[in-house]
């Protein structure tokens, strides 16, 4: 503490005293705040990478624009105006500081012994690092969607792999939130693998040509993303939105660490020294208002990832269920396609692609009796159009042969007749039940079509349901399909084998609880954060300004 020549020394301290602040004060002051500064500008740069983001349309997808993003990015919008307030504050304190100290008054020199006496660990704040499964995706999406879309059961075998991994990570973070969500992921893979071992094998050696075409279906949906990135388009992007989320979560705590650094250390420079009076005490209450400021503009984080958290959690839930819906229209397309042309009449196709070549020559030799003058340029369209009936007519011919020759390999055999695995008869039950025709009517593509409309206006439910770890099925209990052909609400279940041959089911109750933990506890952290960011001050930029007007 530093008093100029004309002050008496006083252990009444400061109290009416005129007062004068040296060199080595300004200088201690000066580099305080200095990392004051240092630390503010940190946490702007970190509020600018935490952002980028977020600027595109396709993070926040129709669903975010329309509703989410304006509120979103007005509170991102006054947290960055928040620190490059309190940024300006220690700019301008610094160079207050820098300038001169003969037009201070009282109160201001105390302010700059304080600060100068203060001491504040220079310590950059930083966004956390992703745990490295969250790292992969980021980095490496093609080979974790590979993971994640392999045939089952290895999908379900990669992703324990993977949620494995991200639970370590997340239980060496500070943050340990995340956790529970981890493990919840962790018991519905694991619990999918076992059960999904013994029902891949037994679909193999059941139907191996229904296993083939789900996984390979399957694998083009999931393992690409391109499923994903045309729901988000609609939805919005869950985990780019909630990765933002996370990141504000630190710049929130990088703010509250430094109010508290702050804090702390004026309260170590009051248990030092002997201030008091008039100036003292006007000198902390601006330095407590200061530190007040940090803190609420840490609050003011904490509200933005309320928000961007709230916004993350809705798309997930939503993106699950489009997602979900594209990937059964595609399958369900591919079945109902493949079932059409195992259980067509043997001749069917080859009598359309002759009735194509007989038209053909009809056609060809019409255009040799036209007019002169149109002869030519007729002839060439009659041909041009010949050549491609002969085309269509070609493929169709390859087709038939094709699906005559697999209806012929056992493979072939055990998908026509199979009514339990997804095969050509449970997909014909399907549609007939879906147009009211009786069972043994024959199949139409018109009838096809409705049945996939239909279907697919079912699947928007269903895939809500698997949100939360239920299902609906077609079969009994028995093995045997539904009589009214109406799916019904239930555990998850697995195919086995009874002892005397006929069909028996394995219940897994997992993932009703697991799965929905994992649809919930997101919404969870949403209010985690809304909770501690509390009633955010109005007055926040006011508080940071310690100096005179």
């Amino acid at each position: 503490m530093v008093i100029s020549a004309e002050a008496p020394i006083s252990g009444t301290g400061w109290s009416g005293m005129e007062l004068g602040v040296d060199h080595g004060s300004l200088g201690d002051a000066a580099r305080g705040v200095d990392v004051l500064r240092s630390r503010t500008s940190t946490l702007r740069r970190a509020l600018t990478k935490a952002t980028d983001p977020l600027h595109a349309l396709h993070p926040w997808g129709l669903l975010g624009q329309i509703y989410l993003h304006g509120a979103c990015v007005s509170l991102i919008d006054e947290c960055d105006a928040h620190l490059k307030n309190l940024e300006e504050a220690f700019d301008g304190a610094h160079e207050r500081i820098t300038a001169s100290s003969r037009n201070y008054s009282g109160v201001e020199r105390v302010l700059v012994e304080m600060l100068g006496a203060t001491r504040i660990d220079r310590e950059e704040e930083v966004l956390r690092r992703l745990n490295p499964a969250s790292r992969l995706y980021r980095d490496h999406r093609t080979a974790y969607g590979l993971i994640e879309g392999a045939p089952f059961p290895l999908n379900s075998w990669g992703a324990s792999i993977l949620h494995t991994i991200r639970f370590i990570g997340d239980l060496r973070s500070d943050d340990k939130y995340n956790i529970t969500t981890d493990l919840a992921m962790l018991a519905t893979d694991l619990s999918g693998a076992v059960f999904q071992a013994g029902r891949a094998l037994q679909w193999y050696r059941t139907d191996p040509l229904a296993l083939a075409v789900f996984a390979g279906v399957s694998f083009v949906t999931r393992a690409f993303y391109w499923t994903k990135d045309t729901a988000d388009w609609f939805t919005g992007d869950p985990v780019r939105i909630g990765q933002a989320a996370y990141n504000f979560d630190s710049l929130s705590k990088g703010c509250h660490g430094l109010g508290e650094d702050f804090m702390e250390g004026i309260r170590r420079t009051l248990a030092r020294g002997s201030w008091d009076g008039a100036a003292a005490r006007e000198a902390f209450e601006r330095l407590t208002a200061l530190g007040e400021g940090i803190e609420d503009t840490g609050h003011s984080s904490d509200q933005v990832s309320a928000m961007l958290q709230l916004t993350s959690s809705v798309m997930g839930t939503f993106e699950g269920i489009v997602k979900g819906v594209i990937a059964d229209a595609i399958t369900i397309a591919v079945y109902y396609c493949l079932a059409y042309q195992c259980l067509m009449g043997p001749t069917a196709g080859f009598a359309r692609a002759n009735a194509i070549v007989a038209v053909n020559r009809t056609s060809a030799t019409a255009a040799t009796r036209t007019g002169h003058l149109l002869a030519l340029a007729v002839t060439f369209m009659r041909r041009l159009q010949l050549l491609m009936r002969r085309a269509v007519a070609g493929l169709m011919d390859i087709n038939q042969r094709a699906f005559a020759t697999l209806r012929q390999t056992s493979a072939g055999r055990a998908f026509t007749a199979n009514e339990e695995f997804l095969g050509a008869r449970w997909a014909a039950t399907i549609v007939r039940k879906d147009n009211g025709a009786g069972d043994y009517s024959r199949l139409s593509m018109s009838m096809m079509v409705k049945s996939w409309a239909i279907q697919v206006r079912k699947a928007g439910p269903t895939n809500a349901l698997r949100e939360f770890g239920m299902g609906r099925s077609y079969h009994a209990k028995d093995g045997t399909i539904l009589p009214d052909g109406k799916p019904r609400i239930g555990v998850p279940r697995y195919p086995k084998p009874n002892k005397d041959g006929s069909q028996g089911w394995v219940y897994n109750p997992v993932p009703i609880v697991s799965t929905s933990l994992q649809t919930l506890l997101p919404y969870g952290r949403a209010l985690q954060y809304y909770l501690r960011a509390g009633d955010t001050q109005q007055d926040i930029d006011s508080k940071i300004n310690i100096w005179e007007k």
